[in-house]
Order: structure tokens, then sequence, then C-alpha cells
């Protein structure tokens, strides 16, 4: 009886213990190795943790993993230009339009209030960001009301903003960057909200009585970004004088953190109080800081167009069909109707009157028809789009299969001195196939420089050769070689006329090849296309430079931490 006893009691203190271990909580973070907790009240205000909703406003999580890049169906225009190779994405986030004109609106009055075309060192920026109203221009066809009203009247505001080259949706990219993470800190009160309050006049120098906020600067100098004379942050030495108070009349206790704040201490142990509310309140809005917007990579938007971890029977890396392939509704009242704006035939862009298939000859609102298995909009028609990627007919899956991605340019913004250089009048431009110019960055902004370029590696041409010396003169010394000679593409080379306009000269010379590193990779149908665009894995290219009617973008930004949405329990054996 007493051995039951004893046996009892046995099973019933190991059963307590399991429990108390299966209840105990486990974190994915390691303790500290100072003792100081991130945002301790006496502390420095130090913030390791990450936000969890990272995604921008208007974006979609895509949660990444392993799918086959390319062509899986029949080959049927013999390309040869989109082979399949298997490919890791990493999570990433992408909008879940297309950029609509009033998207873009936004981003031209911006630059127009803070960078006044009417200044002499300012007046190519606006022009240059303009769209190309005149891509919708045929001499064969009476278009001009898309011309002058497609981008202009409100009645199009929803609709994908086309006529923007890749240049000028990198800039858009880098712009959308800056505001967003600006209003986090805003309504964190870290920024003047008071910010955008201008005294208007009719002269252009109120263009420059407020700073601009740009994020990458804010990372690099903090609130120091443009000297103690500037009022673009939040002054905020009455709520530090309010809160020491208060802590003054309740005899706590503290120490002076990182970042000041009032020097008076309590008689008790003397020690300082921290109540720096500007430190705070900037440590708390950069652990909810958004990641850099930019273009999406081809591998990234090709994956979420296929939408392959949504709605699948099981793992299936290739081969998946999606119900836009399909091209026509199966059921119901809408049964033949089509479930993109693409074009049907030659000479028929949305059906027949009385009876329209898609309803629209050109494009359509960017939420008009289903989004994907995502929820993202517009990835099977509507519009093309631009992604990052320099164009090559070959994807170099020996070279990485892991994000891939040709185009890096790594560049620095510290220089030798150790302090960032800022842009000022001194704008540096690129040059438009039209003679306008696209400001590469705005005064105010940190200058980067390009300290290596990798567009061309592993490429096949003169200089992705075995041999280590092919670019080496017979005295020993290194010579430049013309990276696009192997291609023999043409060139664009520009003169100023007279009257000051910059007109593009032809190239009548010789070419073999129209291949460069200014051709960027286009994915994606249009309301100008055929069915055979519609599968995510086709590929084409068009200059930097250059835009169309039926060439919009879409922005993406990295996840920072995990790739994973967070839905799962952790992994493996603790």
């Amino acid at each position: 009886m007493k051995m039951n006893k004893i046996a009892i009691l046995t099973t019933l203190s190991i059963s307590l213990l399991a429990l108390s271990s299966c209840g105990k909580k486990t974190s994915d973070h390691a303790d500290s190795l100072t003792g100081w907790e991130d945002n301790e009240e006496t502390g420095w205000y130090f913030s390791g943790d990450k936000d969890p909703g990272q995604g921008g406003p208007g974006m979609v999580f895509v949660e990444g993993g392993t799918f086959t890049k390319g062509q899986t169906k029949d080959n049927v225009m013999h390309d040869w230009n989109n082979t399949p190779s298997r490919q890791q994405v990493r999570s990433f986030y992408i909008s879940e339009t297309e950029v609509t004109n009033r998207d873009y609106k936004m981003y031209l009055a911006w630059l127009r209030l803070f960078f006044d075309p009417r200044i002499e060192d300012y007046k190519e920026i606006y022009k240059g960001a303009l769209p190309d109203t005149m891509v919708w221009r045929n001499k064969l066809a009476s278009q001009e009301l898309f011309v002058e009203n497609y981008f202009r009247d409100p009645a199009f505001d929803y609709y994908p903003i086309v006529g923007v080259n890749w240049l000028q949706a990198n800039n858009y990219a880098e712009w959308l960057t800056d505001r967003v993470n600006e209003k986090k800190l805003m309504d964190e009160g870290v920024i003047d909200k008071d910010m955008y309050v201008f005294e208007w006049s009719d002269s252009a120098e109120f263009s420059n009585s407020k700073p601009a906020f740009f994020h990458k600067r804010y990372k690099e100098m903090g609130t120091n970004m443009f000297g103690e004379e500037s009022n673009i942050f939040t002054d905020h030495k009455e709520a530090n004088e309010s809160a020491e108070k208060a802590a003054a009349s309740s005899g706590k206790k503290g120490f002076l953190g990182i970042g000041g704040g009032s020097k008076k201490h309590t008689k008790a142990g003397g020690a300082y109080k921290t109540y720096n509310q500007k430190w705070k309140a900037m440590a708390k809005a950069n652990s909810k800081a958004i990641a850099p917007y930019r273009l999406p990579t081809e591998g990234e938007w090709e994956y979420a167009a296929l939408a392959l971890m949504e709605n699948r029977e099981y793992n299936r890396y290739k081969g998946k069909v999606i119900p836009e392939k399909e091209l026509r509704q199966k059921k119901g009242k809408a049964r033949g109707d089509f479930m993109a704006n693409i074009k049907r035939g030659r000479g028929d862009y949305s059906g027949i009157g009385g009876w329209q298939n898609d309803g629209y000859a050109i494009t359509s609102p960017v939420k008009k028809f289903k989004p994907n298995d995502l929820g993202i909009y517009g990835m099977f028609g509507n519009v093309a789009e631009w992604t990052a990627d320099v164009y090559r007919p070959i994807i170099d899956d020996e070279a990485s299969d892991f994000n891939y991605y040709r185009g890096n340019t790594f560049k620095k913004t510290i220089r030798e001195d150790g302090m960032v250089d800022i842009v000022g009048v001194d704008i540096q431009y690129d040059t438009l196939d039209d003679g306008r110019m696209v400001y590469r960055a705005l005064p105010g902004q940190v200058r980067e420089e390009v300290y290596e370029d990798a567009k061309n590696y592993r490429d096949g041409d003169f200089q992705s050769l075995l041999d280590p010396y092919q670019n080496i003169d017979e005295e020993g010394n290194e010579v430049a070689v013309d990276t696009d000679s192997e291609f023999n593409s043409p060139k664009r080379e520009f003169i100023v006329t007279e009257d000051g306009r910059v007109v593009l000269q032809k190239d009548n010379t010789d070419v073999t090849t129209d291949m460069s590193d200014e051709n960027r990779v286009i994915k994606g149908g249009s309301w100008n296309d055929r069915a055979y665009w519609m599968d995510p894995a086709q590929r084409r290219y068009m200059l930097e430079t250059e835009s169309a009617s039926w060439l919009g973008f879409r922005v993406a930004h990295d996840k920072m931490g995990s790739d994973a949405s967070g839905s799962r329990s952790t992994r493996g054996v603790r």
C-alpha cells in the first residue's frame, strides 16, 4: 500500500513537471548581454524589435519559397530566353495594384511644392518626372482624347499610370520610401505635424522655406540631418519639462539616458532622470520603419503572379494552372466573359457593342478584375509592368539560385572622411529619348557613389571570358573595355541645339543586336496584348529611357526578419 502511494506521488510529480514545462513560454530572442531591456524606462530607449506589421499601405505579403522560374509549357515562339530553372525567392511585399494616375499625381504635386520649376536650378526636376502622354499618339488613329486627358482627367484617376519609363519609376519608388516613413515619424511625434503648412505667396522663394524629409539621410544623420536650426522635427522641450515635474513631485529617481533631457535631478540619490520624449519617439518610430520601396525583381514578380503558396493540393513547384490562364468565366451569368483586360484578336479589344466582353478598349481601373490567389490585382492584363532586372537571354542559375537579380550596382554613401555628401544644386541627370532629363538624386538627398557595377557579370560578353587578362595591354596596364562592343548594340548619343533642346542622334552604323545594359525586363500582358503574354513566365524588354501606352509598374519592398508570416509554430527542437 505504501509503495502504491509512492508510485502515485511520483506519477503526479512527473505530470506537474511536464505541465509546467509545456506552459513555459519560449522566445526567439536571446537574453540581453548587457542586462538592459528594450525601451526600458530608465535606459537609453534602444529599440531592438521590428514592428510585426512591416508592410506599407496597400502592400500584400508574399511568403517566399522555391519555384520553377521560366517557361514550363511549350515554347511556341522559340525565343529560348526563359529556360526553366529552380529558384528560391525570399519573402517580400508587393503592391496590391499597379501605381495609379492618382498616386503619380501626388508625387508630381510634392516635387512641384519643394522644387518649384520657376527656380532655375530646379526647372528640370518636375519636367523630367512628367509621364510622356505622347505614347498614346498614333499617326493612323484618333487617340488625342487619351493624349490630352488620360493622365490629367479625374475620370482616369484610378487607372494605371502609363508613359512612365524605368528611370522615372525608380525615382517614384524612392520618393515613396521617404513619404511613408515620414508619415510614420509624424504619427509618432518625431516630425512636426505642421511640416507641410506653408505661407503661400506669389514668390518662387516659398519652395525653400522648409527642408524636405529623406529617409536615407535620416538613417545616416538622425534628427541632426538639417542642423540645429531646422524646424522639421518636433520640439519636445515642453513635454520633457512636464514629465520631469511629474517625476519630481512623485519622488522618483532615475538617470540621464543618451539623448539628454533636463539635467535637473532629485535630491534623493542625486541621479538624473531620462525624459527625452524625442529620443523615445525616435526609438519607437525606427522600430516601425518600412524597408525601402523599389521595383520588384523579375523573379519576385513571376513568383507573386503564380501565387504558388495559395490554393494548392500538394507541393507543386511547376506547372500550376492559374485560373486566369483559362481566360473565360465558366459558370453563371458571366460565362464566356474574359477574366482579364487583354486583346482578344485583331481589331477586337473589348468585344461587340451591347455585349462587350472585358468592357474596356484600353486600360481599366486597377481593381476592376478579380485578383489572383494572393489578392494581387492586374498581374494578367491591363498593363505590362517594369521589373528591376537588366535583360539578358540567359538566366545564370549556376551563379545564383537565391533571389536572382541582374542589375546590381554596389554603392557607398560615406566618404573617406567619415561624412556623408549631400546633393546640392549640382544635380545630375539622365537624358530621355525625347530630350527631357530625369534627376538621379534630389537636392538634400545623400549622394551615392557606385564602386562596382555587376550588370555584365557572367553574361556571355567579352568581359566574361575565362582569360582574366583579356583587358590588359602589352605593358600590363588595365584598359577600359566597351561592355556593349561584344553585342554591337546601338549607341545613344545626344546633341544640344542652338535653342537649348537636347536631341537624340540616330545610330546609322551596322549593328547586330539591340542588347545593352539599358534594357530592362518587362513582365505580364496588357490591354494591347494577346493571351500569350498572360503566362507569367514570358519576358520581353525595353530601353529604360523609353515608355509605352501599354506599360506601367508596381512597387515592392523587402520583409525584415523571418520569412514566415507568423501563422505557424516554430520549427525544430528547443
